[in-house]
């Protein structure tokens, strides 16, 4: 009995082994093949989750300012005033120039530009005021309907406070396409 114990011991030894064998063999090929792969996407995933916690924080900050600006927009527009600013008696040139410029960009011909300061009148009027007097800008144009409309717009939602005071369209019989417009704008000058 005893060598039949020994034996099946020694038998059992070898199942033991055989089994620990192959244990280890399919250990090594999981670890060699299956999570050496999910180790290497564990690292690629972490790495785009950190650099989606960046842009998520990013797009927190751009959403923040974003509704910030909203809402100074909101109460400018609850007030009624867009933010306009008067020129100085010392800008009345660059803003005629402005004027030209706006012109060009909207392909409107500019013939003739005269600004008529009238100061005297406005000064007896207000003898006390800041010295704000209003300046008249004569303008000749060519072009079409739609460009005027454009170049009048850009004025309008430009910087500087403008208004139309009077505009005169004349059709071209060489060229019932063009127009020609005598415009009156008014601003307000500083002194």
């Amino acid at each position: 009995m005893r060598e039949n114990f020994l034996e099946r011991i020694f038998q059992d030894k070898k199942k033991v082994i055989l089994a620990a064998l192959v244990f280890l063999i399919i250990f090594y090929l999981d670890y060699a093949v299956i999570l050496r792969f999910q180790q290497k996407s564990i690292k690629r995933l972490m790495s785009k989750t950190g650099e989606l916690k960046k842009d998520l924080v990013r797009f927190e900050k751009d959403l923040e300012g974003m509704r910030k600006f909203k809402l100074q927009e909101a109460k400018e527009e609850g007030a009624g005033l867009k933010s306009k600013r008067l020129i100085r008696e010392e800008q009345v040139t660059a803003f005629l120039q402005d004027i030209s410029k706006v012109a060009n960009n909207n392909e409107v011909v500019m013939a003739s530009i005269k600004p008529n300061l009238s100061t005297a009148s406005e000064e007896k009027k207000n003898p006390e005021s800041e010295k704000i007097f209003p300046l008249l800008i004569n303008l000749e144009l060519y072009g079409d309907y739609h460009h005027f409309g454009k170049f009048l717009n850009d004025l309008e939602n430009g910087n500087t406070l403008v208004e139309v005071e009077n505009m005169k369209i004349i059709s071209q019989p060489q060229d019932y396409l063009k127009q020609k417009v005598n415009l009156v704008l008014k601003t307000y000058v500083k002194k």
